[in-house]
Parts: structure tokens; C-alpha cells; sequence
């Protein structure tokens, strides 16, 4: 039935698309023979009408596809429609009201994609929805534009929604912004029921940065929280994080860390950090420096 409904209204969409051309014509060979029309918006405005129709009809088959089941092919779906631009935007804004949240998401993922400030607003709207998959996408694409009209309702987002995913996604997002009026909030995040949110909030208060965030930050002792952020804690723990530091190494320790601890200027974490290496079977090369 989707498939039927999706050819009936590219059918009508057509239909339309052809009347206008008509119309546009028409009204250009008037113009040629009489001088009783003379207002030259008029074929200007029945092109702009005609080219946002042929966009509609190209975009179909792809809105078609935004709630696709395959992954390869929702994500084909919202790269050729974000690839479209600004045009499709209020295409997209529809979509939001689709009882199908598959498409609902993919809008929003879509709409992500397109580098224009009007999304900002759109994407606020989406934080609403009822379905968490649609509010942690629209959380997690308002980072990507660090506009600061999203960081009152990122903020609500975290501290209200029900949803972990959208919780951490907001928490995250916020320090992509870097809004000093997130500092409360993440600040109250950091004792949040769930880990990711704890962690991502201490991620992004050592983003945004300050001394409310210093504060928060220098009374954590979560090992985990410390691994993430470590470069945080080397630059402004002082000593009495280094043995936490190189417990962090020892349990969340990867290739970017130890290459961080060996050029941290701290003697007993580059110590820490060549024990590590070995026990690891990390070979240690050295660059001069220019």
C-alpha cells in the first residue's frame, strides 16, 4: 500500500508539474503578443513553483525509502536526499508528521546532513517526539552546528528526558557548543543514573571549561571518567591524579593514550606509560622535533 501511495502522489505530483509548465507557457506567449500583462513576477513565481515540484517528484522515490527496514538502503535514502539541499528542506519538516517513526528518523538524519541554518529550528521540533530514536537523532545532529539556540533545549532534553540515549546525546552535543549555561546541567549529569550520561558530561565540562567545570570535574575518581578525559587530568590534576591516571592506563589504556602519556612531560606517567608498551608489545619510536 506504501508503494501505491507513493506512485498515486508522484502521478499527482506530475499532473501538476505539467499544468504549471503550461500555464508558464502560456503566460509567456501572452506576454510576447499583448501589453496587458505586465507584471513580471508572475513567470518568475510559476518557475520557482514548477522547479520546487520537479524537486518534489526526484525526491519521492527516496522519501519512499527513509523508513526502509535495510540499513544500506535508508542510508542511500538520506545521503541522495541530503545531497538535494536546502531544497528539500520543507520536504522533510512533513516527513516529521509520518506515523511511521523509521521515516520520522530518517527525515531527521537527513535534514542533519544539510548545511543550513533553518534545520536548527526543525531539529529543536523533532526533540518532542515520541519516539526516542527520533529525539537522540535530532540531539546528536544539533552538535554538528554548534548553534547556541539549541542549548536550552538540549538542556531540557538531559535533564528531563526519560531516554538514555537522548540524555547522553544532549550531554554530548552541549559540549560541542560550548555554552557556558550548559555548565549547571552537566554538572548535575555527572550523578546521573546511567554511565554514558556521567561520562559524557565530564567530557563535555572539560570541553566547555571554566572554573564551575574545574570544580565539578577535580572531585571525580571514577577511573572510567579519568580514562576519557585524560588528557584533561594530566594538564590540570596535578598530583594527586597521577595514580589514577596510571591505574586508568592499566584498565582502559589504548594506543592514544600511551602515545599521551609519553609526551606528557610527566615522568612517572611516560614511566607508567613504557611499562605499559611493553607488557603490550608496543614498540616506542622516536621523532625528533623541530
Amino acid at each position: 500500500m506504501a508503494n501505491l501511495y507513493l506512485y498515486k502522489r508522484a502521478f499527482r505530483l506530475m499532473k501538476i508539474n505539467f499544468l504549471l509548465i503550461f500555464i508558464a507557457v502560456f503566460l509567456c506567449s501572452c506576454t510576447s503578443e499583448s501589453k496587458s500583462i505586465t507584471n513580471p513576477s508572475i513567470t518568475p513565481s510559476l518557475a520557482t513553483l514548477t522547479a520546487r515540484t520537479q524537486i518534489a517528484i526526484e525526491a519521492a522515490p527516496f522519501i519512499a525509502n527513509l523508513g526502509s527496514e535495510d540499513w544500506n538502503t535508508q542510508y542511500d535514502a538520506v545521503n541522495k536526499i541530503a545531497g538535494m539541499g536546502s531544497d528539500v528542506i520543507d520536504l522533510l519538516f512533513v516527513e516529521l508528521q509520518n506515523p511511521d517513526a523509521n521515516v520520522r528518523n530518517g527525515a531527521v538524519q537527513a535534514l542533519g546532513k544539510i548545511d543550513d541554518p533553518q534545520v536548527v529550528e526543525i531539529l529543536i521540533l523533532a526533540l518532542q517526539d515520541v519516539d526516542w530514536h527520533v529525539r537522540y537523532t535530532a540531539a546528536q545532529d544539533l552538535g554538528m552546528y554548534k548553534d547556541k539556540r539549541a542549548v536550552e533545549p538540549l538542556i531540557q532534553a538531559l535533564q528531563e528526558d526519560m531516554d538514555n540515549g537522548v540524555r547522553f546525546s544532549a550531554a554530548l552535543s552541549l559540549g560541542q557548543i560550548k555554552d557556558k549555561r550548559a555548565v549547571e546541567a552537566l554538572i548535575e549529569a555527572l550523578k546521573d543514573q546511567n554511565d554514558t550520561v556521567r561520562l559524557y558530561s565530564a567530557m563535555s565540562l572539560s570541553e566547555i571549561g571554566g572554573s564551575k567545570a574545574r570544580r565539578a570535574l577535580l572531585q571525580i575518581k571514577d577511573i572510567q571518567t579519568i580514562a576519557l578525559i585524560h588528557n584533561y587530568y594530566i594538564k590540570n590534576g596535578g598530583g594527586t591524579y597521577v595514580p589514577l591516571l596510571i591505574q586508568a592506563l592499566d584498565q582502559y589504556g589504548n594506543q592514544a593514550m600511551l602515545i599521551d602519556y609519553l609526551n606528557c612531560g610527566n615522568t612517572q606517567l611516560e614511566s607508567a606509560a613504557f611499562f605499559y608498551a611493553e607488557s603490550h608489545g608496543y614498540t616506542i619510536e622516536y621523532f625528533p622535533l623541530n
